[in-house]
């Protein structure tokens, strides 16, 4: 009934969703920017599944530096391409929008 793909030792490789990239493989990362309570300009780089998890990482780390602050993040694939952005007005805001993909 399945369709499961087995390693050289017998096991079952484990993928993401549908695609069969091994979970082992580099899917790339996440540029966050956003402002300090200063106003100065920050970007951080998680290595994390989502953009909302990125957004996440960077209140979770820089949280006490942050006000309301627009956000931007970029989906960066493991070639170093930039592929999706997506961005708010205010970074506390729960839902980004997806500006362009390529």
């Amino acid at each position: 009934m399945y369709n499961n793909k087995y390693d050289l030792s017998g096991s079952i490789v484990r993928t993401y969703g549908n695609t069969g990239t091994p979970i082992t493989m580099d899917m790339g990362g996440f540029y966050v920017y956003y402002r300090n309570h200063l106003g100065g300009a920050r970007k951080a780089f998680h290595k994390v599944s989502d953009h909302n998890e990125a957004r996440n990482e960077t209140i979770n780390l820089h949280g006490g530096e942050i006000d309301i602050s627009p956000v931007k993040v970029e989906r960066i694939d493991i070639f170093g391409n930039h592929t999706h952005t997506w961005y708010s007005e205010c970074i506390w805001d729960s839902a980004l929008r997806l500006r362009n993909s390529i």
